[in-house]
Order: C-alpha cells, then structure tokens, then sequence
C-alpha cells in the first residue's frame, strides 16, 4: 500500500481570514474516503502538503446530470432516485449524490440512516459522507454515525468520524477521541482531523490527541498536531510533545507542530528558539508554520520581526505570504517592516499584494493607539503614505493625526500625497495636516 504523497503547495489571502488552496491527493491504493479540510480560521495549524483530495468529490461527477437551461448549462437536482434499488451500486450512487444538496429533507436523511444498515459496504460509506455533508445535526443522525464508528469496514468509520466533525455535535467528541485508538491507521488519521473541525469544544479530547501524537504512523502524528493546535490554549498542557514532535526530521509532522505550538500560544524559550530556527529550515512546510506560530506568540520575541521580514525575500510564495501575514498580527513590533512589506504591494500575485496590505493596515492602525511613539515610527509612517493602496494611505494620515504635534515633520510629506488622492483620501489628508500643524501651534505657543 503507498503511502500519503503530495504536490501542491498552500497559498493564503485575504485580510483577516486566508485560505487553504492547491491541496494534496490521496494515492492511497484500494482505500478511497472524503478526508475533513483544516478550517480557514485564526489558531488553525496550516501545512501546504497535508490535506488528499476526497474520492468522493471525484465520483459525483457520475452522480450529476446536467440539464441545459435559458443562459447555460446549469446542474441538475441530485438524482436520488435509486435509493431503494435492488442494485447496491446505484444505492450507492443515489446515496453520494444526496452528498451533494445543500440540505436533505425528513425523507432523504431518514432513508440515509437506513443506508447506515445497508450489507454493501459502499452504501454505508456513501451513506455516512452524504450525511456529513447535507445532513441536519440532530439527535438520530449523530447516534447511527457514532455507531458506525465501530463500523468493521475501516472506510465506513472513516466516513463516519468525518461527518460527525463536520456536524460539530458535542456529544461526538468522547467517541470519536475512543476511535484515536482503531486498528487502522486511516481511520485514525481521519478522525485526528475530525476533531479538530471542533475547536476549543474538543479540549477533553486533548489525552488521546496527546497519544496520538506518538501514533507509529506519520499522517496521524501530523493530524493530531494540527487539531491540537485548532483546539487552541486549552490544549497548552500539549507544549512538552508538540515541542518533541516539532524536532522530528519529517517536515510533513514537524512542520504542523511548530504550527500548533504557536495556535495554542506556547512561547517558553525553547519555543520561541525553536520557531526562529525554522523560519531558516530549508523546508518550506517548516518555514510558513513557522512563520504562523511566531505571528501568534511573536510580541514577546524581539528577534521576530527581522526574522520575518528576511523570510518576505525568500523564494516560497506561501512562506513569503505567511511571514507578511504575522507581521501584520504583530502590529506596532513591526513598524520596521513597513517598508519590506510595501515593496511587496508591486508583487505580480495579488496574494502578495493583498497580504502586505492588510499587514500594513493592521500595523499603523495600532501605532494609533496609545504608546510610546518615536522619531523612527513617523520615519516609517510617512514612508506608508508612498503605498500604492489608498486605504493604507488613509490610514497612516489618521495615525499621524492621532500622534499630533511629535509627527510634524511628517506634514510636507502629506501635502506630496495630496495631488495624486482621491478626494475622500485628500479629505483625510487634509485634515491631518490642519490639526497636526494646528496642535504644533499651539504647542509652540
């Protein structure tokens, strides 16, 4: 049987949430489920190699009619007629293409959880993925997939311990921390992920996550690492492993680790020793997790920022995309990034640019709070009036408003902006340039 592969990277975007994309494949022979996708959240590990790709996505193309309609072709509703066929292939094909409907009704969940029974093995486990994905959370449907949790063929638990995470019903989180313990490493591995779609609703979890993390098989190892991290603070008594797990030389474990040591806010010495020397791993799965977890834990490590910023000049996009990222939740520590992460605002991937820009807002949002303001944050906030975005040029004149007359020196600088803005940003300009020139007046006075 090969083992898990993969060839896509992750990418990120966007200002406060970022997106996993260019996921892996599964090339698991002969063992063919819908895997659970990390959520797209802060205090979530993220690992650009880790997630297969669900064969089940791959066959509902046999399930789906298309149908052409007035302005193109449109997709048809699920055909789930054959439900009761006599035939266990199209119970089976019936069955996953219900995965595909936004909701089931009474009737189509009823006849899924009488699939559950089913003696064809594929009609559990298309039952039990559809039920996941287009199910009601209530009391029945979350009973019969905790059932099929013990389930003898692996694929159906496997399906099962999926849908029970994507359901998010409470009372699934004690079976499925048992099911860490199944025979087959895959359903283990799947149930890792399952829980942690749960989040801080799974800390009792956090033991069997915890044995799971010295499971023999690297996947779950990497899965339990990631759900530990999406777990959050409440699994801060996981520091001790995930530390050792962070050391293990297989990046597709390590990298995840470093993550969650990060999401769960783990910032002792030989943490925050250890995320800095992977932001310099030759690895990138190391390098971006890295990056995430000192965005997280970062305001108490001086060495953070210059670290990041030499990552925004390195060669992977997602560990350039990440590094930017944490600067931003860094905030004022970083004020001497702003002029890396402007220069990445004229990247040809508007990932970049849309990642720099948030980062900058974030960072001169908060030198408008109150704090010891310096002659080298003006330097830095007047250079963020030459972005190219407008919204990080409105900002940084109502930052410079707010510090008042100690950024005086930054008036010529507004009035160069002004020809070249918009007018509500020239509206913004101008009334930073009165009221610092008004307020340096009257101090003088």
């Amino acid at each position: 049987m090969s083992r898990l592969s993969s060839h896509g990277f992750l990418l990120a975007a966007m200002t406060v949430c970022f997106a996993a994309t260019e996921a892996a494949e599964n090339t698991i022979e002969d063992f063919k489920l819908t895997a659970v996708r990390p959520a797209c959240q802060d205090g979530v590990v993220v690992n650009p190699s880790e997630v297969p790709a669900p064969s089940t996505v791959a066959a509902k193309s046999d399930a789906v009619d298309k149908s052409s309609a007035v302005g193109g072709e449109q997709e048809a509703k699920p055909d789930a007629s054959n439900l009761h066929s006599d035939d266990a292939t199209q119970r089976a094909k019936a069955a996953l293409a219900l995965g595909q409907c936004d909701k089931l009704s009474p009737g189509e969940q009823k006849a899924l959880l009488t699939l559950l029974n089913d003696e064809s093995p594929e009609v559990r486990w298309n039952a039990a993925y559809a039920l996941g994905e287009a199910g009601s959370r209530n009391v029945p449907t979350v009973e019969r997939l905790i059932r099929m949790l013990r389930d003898p063929q692996p694929r159906v638990a496997a399906n099962a311990a999926q849908s029970l995470g994507k359901l998010g019903a409470i009372d699934a989180v004690e079976p499925l921390a048992q099911t860490l313990g199944h025979d087959d490493w895959r359903v283990r591995w799947v149930t890792a992920m399952a829980l942690g779609a749960f989040g801080e609703r799974a800390s009792s979890a956090v033991p069997a996550l915890l044995t799971a993390l010295r499971d023999t098989e690297s996947n779950v190892r990497a899965a339990a690492a990631r759900s530990v991290g999406q777990i959050g603070e409440a699994a801060r008594g996981a520091t001790n492993e995930l530390l050792r797990v962070a050391r293990e030389p297989d990046a597709s474990v390590s990298g995840p680790a470093l993550g969650a040591l990060g999401a769960i806010g783990a910032n002792a010495p030989e943490v925050t020793a250890l995320l800095l020397a992977g932001l310099q791993n030759a690895d990138p799965a190391r390098q971006l997790n890295a990056a995430f977890a000192l965005g997280k834990v970062g305001k108490s490590v001086p060495q953070a920022v210059p670290a990041l910023v030499s990552s925004l000049d390195g060669v992977h996009p997602a560990v350039r995309l990440f590094a930017a990222r944490a600067l931003g939740e860094l905030g004022r520590q970083s004020v001497n990034a702003i002029p890396s992460l402007l220069v990445m605002e004229g990247e040809d991937d508007p990932l970049l640019r849309l990642t720099a820009t948030a980062s900058l807002i974030r960072i001169v949002r908060e030198l408008r709070q109150p704090g010891e303001h310096t002659t080298s944050n003006t330097e830095a906030l007047i250079a963020a009036l030459s972005s190219s975005t407008p919204a990080v040029v409105a900002e940084t004149a109502l930052t410079l408003e707010a510090i008042g007359p100690a950024a005086s020196e930054a008036i010529a600088p507004l009035h160069r902006v002004l020809p070249s803005a918009s007018a509500p940003v020239s509206r913004v300009l101008n009334r930073a340039i009165a009221r610092i020139g008004a307020c340096s007046i009257t101090q003088g006075e």
